[in-house]
């Protein structure tokens, strides 16, 4: 509390040590572009690389690249869990948020994987950095 009190009446800003330690790492963090985001958005809503390749006009490679940087820069292990915890930490909205609570559907090639995405949403199991 001193050193609080110590570093404001200097005119310098105080941040505990805990706090000061996780703005450090949020800084560090890349940010995600927004060509990032756009093919998240669309893994949020099942898209294949071809599909989202095709809606965005550019190559399955290129998407692949997007999906292997977005993975990286969330700190995640594949685009499901990417998905679920950019919905999760408030990056990008959910793809139910459109969906009728009576209607929920998920494409076929979302399968077991895309139901675990609803299960960690709905229950807030999503890995927070």
């Amino acid at each position: 509390m001193i050193e609080a009190i110590r570093a404001v009446s200097r005119g310098r800003r105080y941040f505990p040590h805990h706090i000061a330690e996780k703005l450090a790492e949020r800084m560090m963090r890349a940010e995600l572009t927004s060509r990032e985001i756009e093919v998240l958005q669309m893994l949020a809503h099942g898209l294949t690389n071809k599909e989202i390749g095709t809606a965005l006009r550019i190559s399955e490679n290129t998407v692949r690249k997007h999906v292997k940087s977005i993975i990286e820069k969330l700190e995640v292990s594949d685009r499901t869990e990417a998905a679920t915890c950019a919905i999760y930490r408030g990056i990008i909205g959910s793809p139910l948020e459109s969906a009728s609570a009576c209607s929920i559907v998920l494409p076929v090639s979302a399968g077991l994987a895309g139901l675990r995405s609803l299960t960690a949403i709905a229950t807030g199991q999503c890995r927070s950095h």
